[in-house]
């Protein structure tokens, strides 16, 4: 993906070259371009809560470390009791859990490696 600054690079280099690039033009493009991120963003931030949203509805749970850690001492203090839906199996991230999985379906690991 070509970042912010490699675009207004492009355009400086065009207005060194002799080029004439409108002011306004630049501006709009800024504009488009800030507008396009913030798209992405937030279509990612929905994709990823429809995920951990799915996650959730499996018995998968993610949270930070400091979360689950507190989570659990609290569950083994008596302090909270979980509701039945509540996920058995939590995560720090999603990397970690797709790198457990992996290693769950890989089989045991060769004498080679």
């Amino acid at each position: 993906m070509v970042t912010r600054e490699e675009v207004f690079r492009v355009i400086e280099s065009l207005e060194c070259e002799g080029i004439p690039f409108n002011v306004k033009a630049a501006e709009i493009l800024r504009q488009t371009w800030d507008e396009r991120v913030r798209f992405e963003c937030a279509l990612i931030r929905e994709k990823y809560e429809l995920l951990i949203e799915r996650l959730w509805e499996h018995g998968i749970g993610i949270a930070s470390l400091d979360e689950i850690k507190a989570y659990t001492i609290a569950i083994a203090k008596g302090d909270i009791k979980p509701d039945e839906g509540e996920p058995k199996l939590w995560f720090s991230s999603i990397e970690a859990m797709v790198e457990a999985l992996q290693k769950c379906y890989s089989g045991p690991p060769s004498e080679d490696s």
